[in-house]
Protein backbone atom coordinates (compact mmCIF):
# COMPACT_ATOMS: atom_id res chain seq x y z
CA UNK A 1 0.00 0.00 0.00
CA UNK A 2 1.47 3.25 -0.74
CA UNK A 3 2.40 5.38 2.26
CA UNK A 4 2.74 9.45 2.89
CA UNK A 5 6.01 10.87 4.63
CA UNK A 6 5.54 12.54 8.03
CA UNK A 7 6.24 16.21 7.27
CA UNK A 8 9.63 17.29 8.99
CA UNK A 9 10.59 14.43 10.77
CA UNK A 10 11.27 11.68 8.41
CA UNK A 11 12.53 9.56 11.50
CA UNK A 12 8.87 8.51 12.44
CA UNK A 13 7.36 5.94 10.28
CA UNK A 14 5.22 6.67 7.37
CA UNK A 15 1.57 6.52 7.79
CA UNK A 16 -0.43 4.31 4.72
CA UNK A 17 -3.09 6.52 2.35
CA UNK A 18 -6.03 4.48 4.63
CA UNK A 19 -4.56 6.07 7.92
CA UNK A 20 -4.01 9.61 6.64
CA UNK A 21 -7.73 9.76 5.16
CA UNK A 22 -8.97 8.74 9.02
CA UNK A 23 -7.10 11.43 10.34
CA UNK A 24 -8.22 14.09 7.89
CA UNK A 25 -11.80 13.12 8.49
CA UNK A 26 -11.62 12.99 12.12
CA UNK A 27 -10.51 15.99 12.35
CA UNK A 28 -12.78 17.46 9.66
CA UNK A 29 -15.38 16.35 11.92
CA UNK A 30 -13.96 18.22 14.92
CA UNK A 31 -13.64 21.68 12.56
CA UNK A 32 -17.50 21.66 11.54
CA UNK A 33 -20.53 22.74 13.60
CA UNK A 34 -23.75 25.01 13.14
CA UNK A 35 -23.35 28.44 13.59
CA UNK A 36 -25.07 29.81 16.70
CA UNK A 37 -26.88 32.70 14.23
CA UNK A 38 -28.84 30.98 11.71
CA UNK A 39 -27.88 27.60 12.29
CA UNK A 40 -26.33 26.79 8.98
CA UNK A 41 -23.34 24.27 8.65
CA UNK A 42 -20.25 26.16 9.73
CA UNK A 43 -16.23 25.26 9.35
CA UNK A 44 -13.01 26.52 10.94
CA UNK A 45 -10.72 27.81 7.93
CA UNK A 46 -7.34 26.98 9.24
CA UNK A 47 -4.50 30.03 8.35
CA UNK A 48 -1.27 30.18 9.05
CA UNK A 49 -1.19 34.15 9.34
CA UNK A 50 -3.90 34.97 11.39
CA UNK A 51 -4.58 31.38 13.01
CA UNK A 52 -8.11 30.55 11.35
CA UNK A 53 -11.62 31.69 11.38
CA UNK A 54 -15.26 30.16 11.36
CA UNK A 55 -17.05 30.09 7.94
CA UNK A 56 -20.40 29.06 6.84
CA UNK A 57 -20.74 26.54 4.09
CA UNK A 58 -22.49 29.19 2.14
CA UNK A 59 -22.84 32.90 2.77
CA UNK A 60 -25.91 33.94 4.60
CA UNK A 61 -27.69 36.55 2.73
CA UNK A 62 -27.58 39.41 5.50
CA UNK A 63 -23.32 38.82 5.98
CA UNK A 64 -23.35 38.18 9.25
CA UNK A 65 -20.25 36.08 10.51
CA UNK A 66 -20.19 32.52 11.48
CA UNK A 67 -20.30 31.79 15.28
CA UNK A 68 -19.76 28.29 16.61
CA UNK A 69 -22.34 26.94 18.45
CA UNK A 70 -20.95 24.95 20.63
Amino acid sequence: MPTVPTPHDHALPAETLDEKDARLTADSRSRRTACRHCGAPAEWIDCPHAGGWWAHEQHPTDGHDAEPAE
